[in-house]
């Protein structure tokens, strides 16, 4: 929702509508904390009217599936391919790439790279399962992004080495769900994956921790519940407790 460009026309003319829809408007659901301070200048309300509920996994049944012997990074929005592609040239381990035609099309993919793109969301999953982690490489920018993919991930015991960023710092758990690297820092992003790579025992550990989380906390029922709760609240008049 955010522009990358605060002064440019388009952004003035969403703003305006954002300000305007903001008569009618008692509550906003977000999927992450920092969209609250993001988001509330830009409808003109206070952050109180924004709450938090955490997103969701499509998978039904979270349960632990044996690793594969692979890092895998899948996604399209606000993805940083070519910080992951220069992180991991070099390295003796093989990754894979899900994404669709356009992200990661321009550059040279390293020789340890298997890309696929465009694939149906069956063979999406059964790459997953081939995964001993998963990498989520993100952009720096004022959006939420990487929740469906880190949460796929954690639905079959996978850790994720992940870009901290806006979408991420809610969802991931350093040391505990997986690693946070720096923004477009190829050293960083490479060190996490080597960590990743020769800790079997912590990566298994995190993966452990990871499932318990998102049969916890990110299961639809949840989902639908925490959504319902803030809805309810707001029809009566209360004030939903910010989750």
């Amino acid at each position: 929702m955010a522009d990358p460009n605060p002064m440019s026309r388009r952004w003035r003319r969403r703003n305006l509508a954002l300000r305007n829809a903001s008569k009618w408007i008692d509550a906003v659901i977000v999927n992450s904390q920092k969209e609250r301070r993001i988001y509330s200048p830009q409808f003109g309300l206070p952050e109180e009217r924004f709450h938090l509920v955490p997103f969701h996994t499509n998978n039904l049944n979270p349960h632990y599936e044996a690793p594969g012997f692979a890092g895998l990074a899948a996604g399209r929005a606000e993805r940083d391919y070519e910080t992951f592609f220069e992180a991991i040239r070099g390295l003796d381990y093989p990754f894979i790439v899900v994404s669709d035609n356009a992200t990661a099309a321009p550059y040279e993919l390293p020789t340890n790279v298997k890309h696929y793109r465009e694939i149906p969301r069956a063979q999406y999953y059964k790459l997953l399962r081939q995964a001993s982690f998963v990498i989520v490489p993100l952009l720096d920018v004022q959006r939420s992004a990487g929740q469906v993919v880190i949460l796929d991930a954690y639905a079959i015991g996978r850790p994720v080495v992940a870009t901290r960023t806006v979408g991420t710092v809610d969802y991931v758990t350093e040391g505990e769900t997986g690693l946070l690297c720096d923004p477009q820092s190829i050293d960083s992003l490479r060190t996490q994956i080597l960590h990743m790579i020769e800790n079997e025992d912590a990566r298994q550990r995190m993966g452990q921790q990871a499932l318990a989380r998102v049969i916890r906390d990110h299961t639809f029922k949840v989902y639908v519940r925490k959504k319902l709760k803030v809805i309810r609240s707001v029809a009566s008049g209360a004030k939903p407790a910010f989750t």
